[in-house]
This record gives structure tokens, sequence and C-alpha cells, in this order.
């Protein structure tokens, strides 16, 4: 066999490299996804969206983690039951109460 007849994919140093690759993805993967998640779940105390935070975290550690597409697929699902069970009128529960509770502050 050749040098020349050797391809990339074939040879050890090429398959070294695509492993390389791979293991040095996954983790700049893990490392952005895990930072964007903690920057969200600080959200919830601190002033900011946590909401759309939080799942851009797990879905940036879904590119590499069946774990995290799992929990991913899991938040959608709460979040759709969610917003499937709001009032017709479109105001949830929490905000009819809200102006049941002004109207009778109000006197009406």
């Amino acid at each position: 066999m050749e040098s020349s007849d050797r391809t990339p994919e074939t040879s050890g140093t090429g398959q070294l490299l695509a492993d390389g690759y791979r293991l040095v993805r996954r983790f700049v993967v893990f490392v952005l996804g895990i930072s964007v998640l903690a920057v969200g779940t600080a959200m919830l105390l601190l002033p900011g969206p946590a909401f759309l935070v939080i799942p851009a975290g797990l879905g940036i550690l879904a590119l590499e983690f069946e774990w995290a597409r799992r929990l991913l697929r899991r938040v959608r699902e709460e979040s759709s039951a969610f917003w499937k069970t709001r009032d017709d009128s479109g105001e949830d529960a929490t905000s009819a109460e809200a102006d049941a509770v002004s109207e009778k502050a109000r006197g009406e």
C-alpha cells in the first residue's frame, strides 16, 4: 500500500484527529451549555428572562448529550400543557384573579 492510497478517514492519524475534534467539541458544548444554564438559574432570583435562558442552555447541551435532549423534551411538553390550560379569553388564572382583586379594591 502506497502512502498516496491512504485517506485521512482510513489512516490512524485521521481517526485520532476526528476523535480529538469530537472530544473538544463535546467539551466546548458542555462548558457553554452549563454556563448558559447557570446564568438562567441565577435569573430565577435575579432580574432577567430565566424562562428563556434555561431552555436555551438545555438546547445547547442537547447538541451533544442525550440526557439534555430528554430534559428539553420534558420542558417543552410541560410548557405546552401549561399554555393549553389557559383560559380561552387569553388570560391566565393569575391575571384574572388580579383583576378581581383590583375591582374589589375599587369597590366595583
